[in-house]
């Protein structure tokens, strides 16, 4: 009698130890789910009244140059990089995040320790191959180019 007391209980002890695996499994895979949900969330949220063919995140990466700078957007992992060239005065690199779009202007706010919180803007013209960056010094307009930096700075030197 013992044994089979024993053997049941070793049996109901296997069976919950399975249904406990389960039970985490299916946990587990519903925090991946959720996860996924918010990231997906997050980058929608970014764009919120973003029009037909209006810009896009990737329509900033690139090139710009302006009569008398030069600006390299990139990603910077979770932030955008804005590193900009001033005509053999100065070079400086940047990090914003885009708040909000509206119709082709992008609203974005500095995150560097020197300008935390500063807001400023992006316009595009309806082509994307122009843009115009407006900060608290002002606006500056800029034409996307293929020309490099390298290629920039060795022009002014």
């Amino acid at each position: 009698m013992r044994s089979k007391s024993l053997k049941a209980a070793a049996g109901i002890s296997i069976i919950l130890g399975l249904s406990a695996c389960d039970e985490e499994n299916i946990i587990q895979e519903e925090i991946k789910k959720k996860f996924h949900e918010f990231q997906n969330e997050n980058i929608e949220a970014k764009f919120v009244g973003k029009i037909e063919n209006g810009p896009t995140r990737s329509d900033l990466y690139g090139f710009w140059v302006s009569v008398d700078s030069y600006i390299v957007i990139s990603n910077g992992n979770d932030r955008f990089q804005l590193t900009q060239l001033n005509k053999n005065v100065s070079k400086s690199t940047k990090y914003f995040m885009d708040t909000f779009q509206e119709g082709n202007k992008i609203y974005a706010t500095f995150l560097n320790e020197e300008n935390l919180g500063e807001n400023f803007s992006f316009q595009f013209n309806d082509r994307k191959d122009t843009l115009t960056m407006t900060t608290k010094e002002g606006e500056k307009i800029y034409k996307y180019t293929e020309i490099t930096p390298e290629a920039y700075i060795n022009n002014f030197d």
